[in-house]
């Protein structure tokens, strides 16, 4: 790739001239601090040029060359301290070749570091990434006045006694919600308690949804437990949960917890023919972590091959299935396969998940030792986007 061959050659040349330049200063530099003593410039530049000088790979350290201003700073600096002429001079030559190329591949320098980190290795393409969604996670919860420190979904699914028809049990958890602007009202949980392919929807807990309009499982949310107001979409069957609180903040942080069951759902082949079990959780407002859980019952299934998938919002449904996952949104985090379910590690940041995971196969009146466990985590979700494991099965 000429984009990917040029840059590596700029920042060879960046690479040896501050190397020149560092051995002209009157004593030896091999640490931040060192250069920072010799210059007395701000240890920030001091690392920066340090990791230029001393890295292998250079396109993992592209995003820490310093801007015009610095370079300037850095060369006065050095020629204040004696460095020689000669290789001040080449570093101000390549730094502005290295502008050059900016201006010319991209037009500017964030833009320019994202293009250099789609060509590094995956390690340095999954920090810069990361660095981004975090930064996004930060930004976009102030625009939206809503945050959720975890939310987490999950299905413990079976066959159901006949045919080709499924059973299953689900959990939508959002921990740590907080409403950080009085006006917004969150929708926090929406189902459809009937549909073509399934009987109506069991509330996990019955008494406590029908007097709470939404189908909560109290025992496991904040105390007290959060009101709600409720509607139903026109002529879709779904049934919406805003929270109705006037608090906002973090002393007003709640966690929520919602659950049901679905009987003898009819998975349809789809137009390929494949039958497809989803577990999936869309980001409808700033999320700092998402945990998917696949539980799959071994007798129904045996152990599935498990697919993690990102698509963008459900509101663009209608659009093909490849234009939907057409954004190529970077997710590095991987599917695990933990285990049977009665020996499974704890989703650690999921609270009293042990109680939960008891209280969901005492429901269904299933045995934990006959189900795998399939788990994702994923930092910072990208806002709109839905995330799903699933797994094309033959029920055997």
């Amino acid at each position: 790739m000429a984009f990917e061959q040029n840059a590596l050659e700029t920042l060879n040349s960046l690479k040896r001239s501050l190397a020149r330049l560092l051995g002209t200063l009157p004593s030896p530099v091999a640490r931040p601090r060192d250069l920072r003593r010799i210059l007395g410039i701000d240890y920030k530049l001091c690392w920066q040029v340090l990791q230029i000088v001393q890295a292998e790979d250079l396109l993992s350290v592209a995003p820490q060359v310093p801007g015009r201003v610095a370079i300037r700073k850095l060369l006065a600096a050095a020629r204040s301290a004696g460095a020689a002429e000669e290789a001040a001079a080449e570093v101000e030559s390549v730094a502005t070749e290295f502008a050059r190329l900016v201006a010319t591949n991209s037009g500017s320098r964030n833009g320019f570091d994202i293009m250099l980190a789609s060509v590094a290795d995956r390690e340095v393409s999954e920090s810069f990434v990361m660095q981004h969604r975090r930064g996004a996670f930060r930004h976009e919860r102030y625009l939206w006045g809503v945050d959720v420190a975890t939310h987490f979904r999950q299905l413990v699914i079976r066959r159901a006694d006949e045919g080709e028809r499924t059973t299953g049990c689900f959990i939508n958890a959002k921990y740590g919600l907080r409403r950080l602007r009085q006006e917004v009202m969150p929708i926090v949980h929406a189902h459809q308690f009937a549909n073509v392919n399934a009987s109506e929807i069991e509330p996990f807990a019955p008494d406590a949804a029908e007097a709470a309009g939404a189908l909560i499982i109290p025992m496991f949310c904040s105390k007290p437990v959060p009101k709600f107001r409720t509607f139903q979409g026109e002529q879709d069957g779904w049934v919406y949960a805003a929270l109705d609180s006037e608090q906002i903040g973090s002393k007003a942080s709640v966690d929520l917890v919602f659950g049901g069951v679905a009987r003898d759902v009819d998975t349809t082949p789809d137009a390929n023919g494949a039958r497809k079990i989803i577990c999936g959780a869309t980001t409808l407002f700033p999320t700092a972590l998402t945990v998917l859980e696949l539980i799959t019952h071994r007798p129904s299934f045996g152990v599935p091959a498990v697919n993690f998938e990102v698509t963008i919002s459900p509101s663009h449904s209608g659009l093909p299935h490849r234009v939907q996952a057409a954004q190529q949104f970077s997710v590095f985090e991987k599917v695990i396969h933990v285990g049977m379910a009665d020996k499974a590690a704890p989703a650690t940041e999921v609270p009293r998940y042990a109680e939960l995971q008891r209280e969901v196969f005492k429901r269904m009146g299933w045995e934990p030792s006959e189900f795998d466990v399939f788990r994702i985590k994923i930092t910072c979700p990208i806002l709109h986007t839905s995330t799903a494991l699933c797994f094309d099965h033959k029920i055997i």
